[in-house]
């Protein structure tokens, strides 16, 4: 079991708040960790710097409960036309 942000801090999300914690299998670790690092990386390519405000804005406005919710991913997906 391993205790994962739901709104990773490089997103601007609480390290220490308790509510932005979830805990997860090591596969949906492993899943939700690649998810973040897919979003990161689409961020990086789609958007200039300046812009990233907006992408973590509409991060923070999203409700993830588990990692492996298909629909959330695609919700963001959508949310930054990815």
């Amino acid at each position: 079991m391993n205790i994962h942000e739901i709104h990773p801090v490089k997103f601007s999300g609480s390290s220490t708040d308790v509510s932005n914690k979830i805990p997860l299998l090591r596969t949906g670790h492993t899943k939700y960790s690649s998810f973040w690092a897919t979003i990161k990386e689409s961020a990086k390519d789609k958007y200039k710097e300046n812009n990233m405000k907006n992408i973590i804005l509409k991060m923070s406005q999203m409700d993830f409960e588990d990692a492996t919710d298909v629909s959330n991913i695609l919700l963001v997906e959508k949310q930054l036309n990815i």
